[in-house]
């Protein structure tokens, strides 16, 4: 995914998607085979299916459909507003019912990521410091619901990374605490300031 010249305080957005080769906008297919030492032994091509998002019910298949389809939205700066129109719809039929929603945590969690990138992404240099302020407020919010229901997944999962790591959602234990260690460094200074007064002339 292209979203270098999305501008970020302290950075671009690519710090975001690239700083970790980004499983956003791909379908990953091959798998490290390690022994039970913990060796690594070979690399496994394998057929992706719907099957690896781990989460039951036709409306999972056809919520990854969107995220994917919002995800190629957000490769352009154009239709990056409609990219998060569409991504705020999924989120919220996808967590209309929370004891459902749990049961696809880790569907939840790539969805509130792909969220992230596009609220921190979603402002330019034009903008004023109000607004630059509110999205980057926003940007955490998904981070933070993204790595709540990350945990929830991580726990069902069995503690166990690679569970979700070999799913189909664009999504990795690893890549989403590299991001909020960027964000950290990002965004941050932008929270040790007052928030702005809005323009009431």
């Amino acid at each position: 995914m292209r979203l270098c010249d999305l501008p970020l305080v302290g950075g671009t957005i690519c710090l975001l998607v690239m700083s970790v080769g980004s499983s956003l906008g791909s379908d990953p297919s091959e798998i490290l085979v390690k022994s039970a030492g913990g060796e690594p032994l070979f690399v496994a091509t394998v057929k992706r299916t719907t099957d690896d998002l781990f989460c039951e019910g036709d409306f999972w298949k056809q919520a990854y459909v969107r995220l994917k389809k919002s995800i190629n939205l957000m490769e352009n700066r154009e239709t990056l507003p409609e990219a998060k129109i569409a991504l705020g719809s999924l989120a919220t039929d996808a967590t209309l019912n929370l004891k459902e929603a749990m049961k696809c945590a880790v569907g939840v969690a790539a969805i509130y990521r792909v969220l992230t990138h596009a609220y921190c992404g979603h402002f330019t240099s034009t903008d004023d410091e109000l607004g630059k302020y509110r999205a980057n407020n926003l940007c955490l919010r998904q981070y933070h619901l993204a790595m709540n229901f990350l945990t929830e997944a991580f726990v069902k999962g069995g503690n166990r990374a690679d569970w979700i790591d070999a799913s189909l959602w664009p999504i990795t234990l690893q890549e989403l605490i590299t991001e909020g260690q960027v964000l950290v460094q990002s965004v941050g200074s932008a929270f040790r300031l007052e928030e702005p007064e809005p323009d009431k002339s």
